[in-house]
């Protein structure tokens, strides 16, 4: 049986000078103010812990909530039969930067707890898990560019050798105010083949254009 992407969101900025972000889903595309607590408010988020977050964990919760929007993911799946595996190129580099700035000064140090607890690059993962309630094997991986053929190839892996019944899939970046996601969602094939997106190296790449 194939593989398929049944739905993804891939969030990005045109420019890192460009006030709106374009989140484009199965369902289209559209250009959203950049604002976190805007873009909150467009999804329709009812989640108080998202101001808690760090900005990756943020745009993480955002894409997920978009792959998931009128959508029954689960579809009778155990929270234990769905993985996630993510990968990002600077790993939670952002927010060590800001939990720097509570330290770097002698006379006003103060280590930042609440910022310090999201200086872990698969922190955005583990948010996701808590949200959705998610709780089958898991990845994070490190790599310089988008690494489609090893994120195919693992959840590929997840799904026909350790039988999870689902993988959330994808590249949540960002730096510099600059969000850089691609969340998708895996499945064995239950749609006519005309309608089913294969999951491969290519449409991952695909995807992240």
């Amino acid at each position: 049986m194939t593989n398929i992407i049944s739905r993804f969101c891939r969030i990005k900025k045109v420019s890192s000078a460009d006030t709106h972000i374009v989140i484009r889903t199965n369902d289209g595309e559209e250009s959203v103010d950049s604002d976190l607590t805007s873009v909150y408010k467009h999804v329709g988020l009812d989640y108080p812990k998202f101001f808690k977050m760090d900005d990756l964990s943020k745009y993480g919760i955002l894409a997920a909530d978009y792959l998931f929007k009128g959508y029954n993911w689960k579809q009778g799946y155990e929270d234990t039969d769905i993985g996630i595996i993510l990968s990002n190129a600077s790993g939670s580099l952002d927010t060590d930067v800001e939990f720097n700035k509570t330290i770097n000064n002698k006379e006003l140090f103060f280590p930042s707890p609440a910022i310090f607890v999201y200086t872990l690059s698969n922190i955005v993962m583990g948010e996701i898990c808590i949200r959705y309630k998610i709780k089958g094997e898991n990845i994070f991986l490190l790599s310089e560019t988008l690494p489609a053929e090893q994120l195919a190839n693992y959840a590929t892996h997840l799904l026909d050798v350790k039988n999870a019944r689902a993988v959330i899939v994808g590249w949540a970046e960002y730096r510099h105010g600059v969000p850089d996601v691609l969340l998708m969602y895996a499945e064995k094939n239950t749609l006519p083949a005309k309608d089913a997106t294969e999951l491969s190296s290519m449409q991952i790449e695909l995807l992240y254009r």
